[in-house]
């Protein structure tokens, strides 16, 4: 009976070491089941926030992207009109350079009338000189006269205003007539000279226009000249 009560005893306290042991582990196992919790409220928290973090940095990632797109837009946009500028520059850089040359051209045209104007010039002026040397010639060679007529007939000769000669002809003209640059000469030489060109023979520039004027002011000077040198007269008539 005794035996009995140990062995019951015993296995009572035993049981009653493995209930505290049961007890122990549920404790723990309950402790360790709240760290769980905690753990897993934590995890979800930081999950919640990875997840906001993720929704902030997709919306910055769109917002950088629509940025970068506005950025190249623009960039496109200002790279389109500074070329369509640049053409524009150059187009009128061009169309400059065209016009400075045909100005150019035209200088250079004008400068060669002018070189030409000038020569021709120069040979008018060496041709009336032969001219009025070989008048001046044919009064003393044919004049029957006295040499003291001669001599008048000379005189009076080279008293004729050079105005009274035809820039064309080198004579004396009798139906002067004026163009447009104020200059006069013999009506028949200065319609046939415009004929052929607008320039000027005396200044070698375009005339304004092929009109001639009756220049009856000098034609009534050379008619009361030569109406009182009868002798230089006769010898224009016989020429």
């Amino acid at each position: 009976m005794t035996a009995a009560v140990k062995q019951i005893k015993l296995e009572a306290r035993d049981m009653k070491a493995e209930k505290d042991q049961l007890l122990k582990d549920k404790s723990e196992a309950e402790a360790y089941l709240r760290d769980a919790r905690k753990i897993n409220k934590n995890i979800n928290k930081m999950l919640v926030r990875a997840q906001q973090v993720v929704s902030m940095a997709y919306l910055e990632k769109q917002r950088f992207e629509q940025q970068a797109m506005d950025l190249q837009n623009t960039l496109s946009l200002t790279r389109e009109h500074e070329q369509e500028d640049a053409k524009s520059k150059m187009a009128y850089i061009d169309e400059r350079v065209k016009e400075v040359n045909r100005k150019l051209a035209q200088l250079r045209s004008k400068e060669e009338d002018l070189k030409e104007a000038e020569r021709a010039f120069q040979v008018k002026v060496a041709a009336f000189d032969i001219s009025m040397e070989n008048r001046k010639q044919q009064l003393m060679e044919n004049s029957s006269e006295s040499k003291q007529i001669e001599k008048g007939a000379v005189d009076k000769w080279e008293q004729i205003p050079s105005s009274f000669f035809c820039p064309i002809t080198y004579e004396v003209m009798k139906d002067p007539v004026m163009t447009s640059d104020g200059y006069s000469y013999e009506r028949k030489a200065i319609e046939s000279w415009i004929k052929k060109s607008r320039m000027s023979p005396q200044t070698g520039l375009p005339l304004a226009h092929r009109k001639v004027v009756a220049n009856m002011s000098l034609r009534n000077s050379i008619q009361e000249f030569l109406k009182d040198r009868p002798s230089v007269l006769k010898q224009i008539q016989q020429e």
